[in-house]
């Protein structure tokens, strides 16, 4: 069975996407800030992390530190965001996310992104 990770500073969107994951044949857990996600991270590195609003860093900062972790780059990462912001959303990219959702999603949206050449591996 394929992992996930949810990190969102909201328990509500947490939970929403926990269960739409769980619905896609996911182990889902959950963090609701960068040093929770980072720590889960080190205990097993996900095959996918959902990373939305964090209180306590930036998420550019969470995704270079899971790309620079141990079997890091192989976890799929896609920004979870409310915001239009481009300039917050390319630097989230450029730092090494492979995606980006708009929030509110629903599971459709995200198996969009799944049937992606690059999310391959997922459908396995």
């Amino acid at each position: 069975m394929k992992s996930a990770l949810v990190v969102h500073h909201s328990r509500v969107i947490r939970l929403v996407a926990h269960r739409i994951l769980e619905r896609l044949s996911f182990a889902v857990e959950d963090a609701e800030d960068g040093a929770q996600a980072l720590l889960a991270c080190r205990r097993a590195m996900p095959d996918i992390l959902l990373l939305g609003h964090i209180n306590d860093m930036d998420e550019a900062a969470v995704v270079r530190s899971l790309r620079a972790a141990p079997n890091g780059a192989g976890t799929h990462v896609i920004l979870c965001t409310i915001e239009n912001d481009t300039a917050r959303i390319t630097d989230v990219m450029q730092a090494g996310a492979d995606d980006f959702l708009f929030v509110p999603f629903d599971g459709a949206a995200l198996k969009s992104v799944f049937a992606q050449p690059a999310f391959a591996d997922l459908a396995a």
